[in-house]
């Protein structure tokens, strides 16, 4: 049975793995295409241009938070002075993106902060917004545009991955120079994209499919077309799965309309699915909490916790006192379950589902809330919606201070801070937007 590094470093692995009695997942014969390690990630030449500091966190970022909406990038400073616990570091009106949702996320092994929208990628100075660079991509299969961008960094803080018109792109972080592209799909430029990063790999969902990118070449690896699902929006996140301190395989899980699956993340293939009966055909927003081997996901209004090595499910609640709705966040810490939607935050142990407390957020309406958290303050949460931000008691849901985001109008907020970046898998924004748009559409 090969080793863990065997699995890594080699082109092609066969495994022959025993299944446990109850489990879904395992397969008798698993083959492996290994995409390119970590470490070959962070000495290619791509990685290049600006040295990554040796301390990932600047400590003046500490009290960050910065919020991206309505064209806008702010940084806000929680100082806890009286009366007025927050101030503005500064504000960047960005070029050329129009009054669009704003994708935000600090590279703090560079203390850059980065944002896409409209077509256009930014890269600002965290501390003072000073701008560094700015690119709108061309795409040799057309247009690369859309007010639903997303952004990944990857983990050595070298590549800055984005997706827009049915096309992925890579870019250096340091200078915003094209590395790759590669088509994936042919959807129109409002088809909402999820990124994320497992193994050398940039895992995809995208309307209807998924598909694997070797994040060094920008090479199709895999994809899968979903069959009998549908067309819609996706989720994605990766797990690797160990029995016994052994290494056992990669799953990478998807929530669309619905369901979950699990894929194997090396090669595409469907192993298994869930149902997320009596929900609807709705998105779903997904994290994993690798220690416990639990998977949460939430959708149009109720939580479910399976447990990742079965896909059996440990507990579900039915979030009292928070209505459905089709936008949604959720937030993990090593004891709670945090849920934001209908401009209310919610509380739950991550362990039993048993709803610890409730909060309505004063003035942000009954819109979708982004839930984060900042190390300015312990046991706080960043929680924003509505056109306002807020710093929320974790213990106990009260809020401590917010901030109206003056001349940042009533859009869909991303944030980000030192150790927390929103991210398109755990929230259902982009999908809450499309939502909204259609629904003024037909109203009109």
């Amino acid at each position: 049975a090969p080793t863990q590094d065997s699995v890594l470093y080699s082109q092609v692995v066969t495994q022959v793995v025993a299944p446990t009695q109850d489990s879904v997942l395992y397969s008798q014969v698993v083959t492996q295409v290994v995409a390119p390690t970590q470490d070959s990630v962070l000495n290619s030449p791509h990685a290049q241009s600006l040295p990554l500091k040796k301390d990932d966190l600047n400590p003046k970022l500490n009290n960050f938070i910065f919020v991206g909406t309505y064209g806008k990038i702010r940084a806000l400073e929680v100082t806890n002075a009286r009366p007025s616990p927050v101030r503005t570091v500064w504000t960047e009106e960005l070029k050329g993106a129009g009054y669009r949702m704003v994708h935000i996320h600090l590279n703090s092994k560079r203390d850059h902060l980065l944002g896409v929208t409209n077509g256009n990628i930014y890269c600002l100075e965290a501390l003072t917004g000073r701008k560094l660079w700015q690119t709108k991509p061309t795409s040799q299969f057309g247009l690369f545009e859309s007010d639903l961008m997303t952004l990944l960094l990857t983990l050595d803080g070298s590549q800055l991955i984005s997706a827009a018109s049915g096309t992925v792109i890579a870019l250096n972080e340091s200078n915003g120079k094209q590395i790759w592209q590669c088509r994936v799909s042919t959807v129109g430029k409002y088809g909402s994209f999820a990124l994320t990063e497992h193994k050398g790999m940039v895992l995809v969902g995208n309307e209807g499919y998924v598909y694997a990118i070797n994040i060094l070449t920008g090479q199709l690896i895999w994809k899968n077309g979903l069959s009998g699902y549908g067309y819609g929006p996706i989720s994605v996140a990766a797990y690797t799965v160990f029995q016994n301190g052994n290494y056992v395989c990669d799953i990478c899980f998807v929530g669309t309309k619905g369901y979950i699956l699990a894929l194997d993340a090396l090669t595409g293939n469907t192993r298994c699915n869930v149902n997320l009966d009596g929900t609807g055909y709705h998105p779903v927003a997904m994290s994993i909490a690798p220690l416990s081997n639990s998977l949460y996901a939430v959708t149009y209004g109720e939580i479910r916790c399976y447990n990742t090595q079965t896909m059996n499910i440990v507990w579900k609640s039915n979030l009292p006192g928070m209505g459905y709705a089709y936008g949604h966040s959720i937030l993990l810490t090593e004891m709670y379950v945090f849920v934001g939607m209908n401009g209310k935050v919610t509380a739950l142990l991550a362990s039993n589902g048993k709803q610890v407390w409730s909060n309505s957020l004063p003035g942000s309406g009954y819109g979708l809330v982004t839930v984060g958290k900042s190390s300015c303050m312990q046991d706080l949460l960043i929680c924003a919606g509505g056109g306002f931000v807020y710093g929320v008691s974790m213990i106990n849901g009260r809020v401590l201070w917010k901030d109206g985001l003056k001349d940042m109008g009533y859009s869909e907020i991303t944030v980000s801070t030192t150790i927390f970046n929103t991210d398109f898998n755990s929230t259902t924004l982009p999908q809450y937007i499309e939502q909204k748009r259609e629904e003024n559409k037909h109203s009109s």
